[in-house]
């Protein structure tokens, strides 16, 4: 009998993600709320899908090495909506989600400048909290 990857204990199903206390403060976060992260899939997988969840901008395509041309622009975009709009974006530290297309949290702290809100064992959370300004 084959049992669902969920019910298996591995990868995205291990204890390390099912106790997360990165993925429980996003399960407690309101559905508008857009999400931004280089787990976007853990995310995904982890909530049931329960708001949609935005990948980081990738540098370049994994598939065929092209550097991305929006790059900048997408970094942008995504910044922007942090600081502006009251999105989040969640690093994760995890090996088994670093992808070197993507950029490092050095990358993401130099580019955007985004002010930290939390931080876990397993992440670290962006938002600007409209409210104090």
């Amino acid at each position: 009998t084959v049992k669902p990857i969920q019910d298996s204990n591995l990868g995205f199903a291990s204890e390390q993600w099912m106790n997360s206390e990165s993925v429980e403060f996003i399960r407690s976060t309101e559905k508008e709320i857009k999400i931004y992260s280089n787990g976007a899939n853990v995310l995904a997988f982890l909530t049931d899908n329960r708001v949609p969840y935005y990948q980081i901008p990738v540098k370049y395509n994994p598939a065929t090495t092209q550097v991305n041309p929006k790059y900048f622009d997408q970094m942008e975009i995504m910044c922007k909506e942090v600081h502006d709009n009251g999105a989040l974006l969640v690093f994760f530290f995890s090996e088994s989600i670093q992808r070197d297309y993507l950029p490092n949290q050095e990358e993401l702290d130099s580019f955007c400048r985004m002010p930290v809100y939390r931080e876990f064992p397993d992440s670290i959370v962006f938002f600007s909290d409209l409210e104090k300004t």
